[in-house]
């Protein structure tokens, strides 16, 4: 596994699989409502995030989640081999490092100052805090990617 990318492969044994061009099209078109810009190149979905810009607009908008979403850019990949469809993906995690070093750097400074711990503890606090949110960054990823991916390979 590389360390800024998440990969994996779901290996899928069924009698009633859709087609892939029926897949890759769900797939987009949930991709898109998430505010995903998608581009198909054979059996390739590439995603990436829609400009902050463009998306929120200047103030505040209901939409200004999106700095804070982890999955901003990644591929899926569809192939078929007799009844088993393996898709693999992979998405890129440089975002949800810089989160996950914000909150650790908050957390060890917070700590340090409100609780009054020495800075040894606090550091560590501040370690932990960060691998806890990598851990749980990486488990979300996975979970709502294998859901859409699901989703759009059962769904009729």
């Amino acid at each position: 596994m590389k360390f800024l990318e998440l990969e994996r492969t779901l290996t899928i044994d069924a009698r009633k699989i859709n087609e892939i061009k029926t897949i890759q099209t769900k797939m987009e078109s949930q991709l898109n409502a998430l505010m995903l810009r998608t581009i198909l190149a054979g059996n390739v979905i590439t995603f990436k995030e829609i400009g902050i810009g463009s998306a929120t607009g200047f103030g505040y908008s209901s939409k200004s989640y999106l700095l804070f979403r982890i999955y901003k850019e990644g591929k899926i990949v569809i192939d078929k081999e007799g009844k088993t469809l393996n898709i693999r993906w992979a998405v890129k995690l440089d975002s949800l490092y810089v989160l996950a070093i914000c909150s650790s750097i908050v957390a060890g400074i917070t700590s340090s100052l409100y609780l009054n711990i020495e800075p040894v503890i606090s550091v560590s606090f501040g370690i932990i805090m960060f691998l806890a949110f990598i851990f749980l960054g990486v488990q979300f990823i996975s979970y709502k990617l294998s859901e859409l991916i699901y989703d759009c390979v059962y769904q009729s």
